[in-house]
């Protein structure tokens, strides 16, 4: 009992510390943001239609909408129950980004999906197939999305060269398909995933964090069975794979659109259109992808300037800048731990 109130103690300070980190990083970013022209963006942002500060709302709403519908649709598959329905995926896509957002690399999320998964009475085998599952569909649509950035870039010439912004990107696409690699040899590879852990479990008896180890690699190898075994149903179930790949999809595009949505909202309808505003995003993402603070606070923001600065500048670029970290962080960290306040589950026979 003791072990586990102190378990409890350690993540509510994990948890603080992260939110002390993300307030200390937001504040730096704002005030590098406002110092030179505090007046003339407060004046920019004051621009702003509210109708189109809702629709970008709407659009964030949409984006966790459409992942949270890839999560219910490999809940279908995995447990061929109804386990997780669709209002009950979204909530948990919107309880997600919530802790995505307040830890490095995005990496809350899933384990609080894992508890989440439980309220809604999926095993742990299962919910971690789902999750890992979506991972690297997740992974391949944000490859997609990038493989069309860096067509259209070199086809219509968007952007030119740079030689500092073409490398980041380049890393973070690599840094992408790595991940969808290594997620899809985990997932189908059991030599891999035995060899993977069993040299974990070395490596944690020598440093005598474990004991017992035939035991563990026993529950281990188990557990990696019906891991592969699960895998092998996702494989056979084609129309769930490509379901799930395209609810990613337009997940990720409607997060593309918001920066143009705030654009217009601003007045301008002419400095860039849905295609550029794909292609900028597209790169913001990847960019985004490999900086460790919580929710990318910083390289995002460093991406976004970088890159729509080539269709707006000045003082209009930086209120943009705002509003739309305002919508897609910031507004959906509320919505999200608004979700996980309120958060029950279904109620279980």
């Amino acid at each position: 009992m003791s072990s586990i109130m102190n378990k409890n103690k350690d993540n509510k300070k994990k948890v603080v510390l992260n939110i002390a980190i993300l307030l200390i990083i937001v504040a730096i970013v704002l005030y590098f943001s406002l110092k030179d022209n505090f007046n003339e963006i407060m004046k920019e942002i004051s621009k702003l239609n509210p109708i189109f500060l809702i629709l970008g709302i709407i659009l964030v709403l949409a984006y966790r909408f459409f992942s949270g519908q890839a999560l219910h649709t490999l809940t279908k598959t995995n447990t061929k129950e109804n386990k997780l329905p669709p209002m009950n995926a979204f909530k948990l896509s919107l309880a997600t980004m919530f802790f995505n957002g307040i830890t490095p690399f995005a990496t809350g999320g899933q384990p609080m999906q894992l508890y989440y998964f439980k309220k809604e009475g999926v095993n742990l085998t299962q919910s971690s197939n789902i999750i890992l599952q979506n991972s690297i569909l997740y992974q391949i649509a944000l490859i997609m999305m990038g493989t069309f950035a860096i067509i259209c870039n070199k086809t219509l010439g968007i952007f030119p060269n740079n030689d500092i912004l073409k490398n980041l990107v380049i890393i973070g696409f690599v840094v992408n398909s790595l991940v969808c690699l290594f997620l899809f040899l985990i997932t189908f590879g059991q030599k891999f995933s035995r060899f993977i852990l069993n040299k974990g479990l070395v490596i944690l008896a020598k440093m005598h964090i474990i004991k017992n180890i035939e035991d563990k690699k026993e529950s281990l190898n188990n557990y990696i069975t019906k891991f592969y075994e699960s895998g092998k149903i996702l494989i056979k179930d084609k129309k769930a794979i490509i379901k799930t790949i395209i609810f990613n999809l337009l997940s990720l595009t409607c997060l593309y659109l918001v920066p143009l949505i705030v654009i217009y909202g601003m007045g301008d309808f002419t400095s860039i259109n849905i295609v550029e505003a794909l292609v900028a995003s597209s790169y913001v993402m990847i960019m985004g992808a490999f900086v460790p603070t919580p929710g990318g606070t910083g390289g995002l923001e460093y991406g976004f300037i970088n890159f729509y600065g080539y269709f707006i500048t000045g003082s209009n670029l930086m209120a943009t800048m705002i509003i739309w970290r305002g919508i897609t962080y910031y507004i959906g960290m509320i919505l999200g731990g608004i979700v996980v306040a309120f958060y029950k589950g279904r109620d279980k026979k």
